[in-house]
């Protein structure tokens, strides 16, 4: 952004969300926006202090630099293919089907995946989370964060497939979300509920 700022090709921004599980984000680029000069650190940590009654300090840059090189997975059904463009409705290349979920199928995990860091985000989670007070632990600011580490742990450690684990914090997030019911595009995925891809797909 700042190049933009320096060469007078864009003054302030306009940025979109479509839910409160881009909260940290919102607050990121709010903060970049404001002098353009900020570290991103600087900003989570008065987003901690904020949010959750504590410093972030070093545990909460490293449970979110593991979370965004964790980031990547992708899961689709095989009705999206088609309506999404992908070409006569197959499957985009790379895609793997799911055992046990029928018509699913997801993207091997990225490169920068890795199971054991995902417990250590998840380890960091727990130990951070001792430290706050009760409403802190409780927030939902907090809960997308601890359930997201949970969610990569679970799934890294079984090839990518979810666990009974994950749709029990999938349901949270969707509670969080405010989404029973919405579409695929703004809830968390419930993997047997076609009505959802319906409702993309139209």
């Amino acid at each position: 952004m700042n190049q933009y700022r320096k060469h007078f090709l864009i003054g302030g921004g306009f940025p979109y969300s479509e839910g409160v599980f881009e909260d940290i984000n919102k607050v990121l680029y709010a903060r970049f926006y404001w002098t353009g000069t900020n570290d991103w650190r600087e900003a989570i940590d008065q987003y901690a202090r904020l949010a959750w009654g504590v410093p972030a300090g070093d545990r909460l840059y490293r449970i979110i630099e593991i979370l965004e090189a964790n980031h990547g997975p992708l899961w689709m059904h095989e009705k999206m293919f088609a309506a999404w463009g992908y070409k006569d409705g197959k499957p985009p290349q790379g895609a793997i089907a799911v055992e046990g979920y029928a018509g699913w199928y997801r993207y091997a995990p990225g490169p920068g995946a890795d199971a054991r860091l995902a417990d250590e985000a998840l380890r960091l989670c727990e130990v951070l989370e001792g430290e706050m007070p009760a409403w802190g632990r409780e927030s939902w600011r907090w809960r997308i964060v601890k359930l997201r580490a949970l969610l990569d742990a679970e799934m890294l450690h079984n090839g990518g497939a979810p666990t009974a684990a994950c749709a029990v914090a999938l349901r949270e997030l969707e509670e969080i979300y405010y989404a029973a019911g919405a579409d695929m595009t703004v809830t968390p995925p419930g993997f047997n509920d076609i009505s959802r891809v319906d409702a993309v797909t139209g």
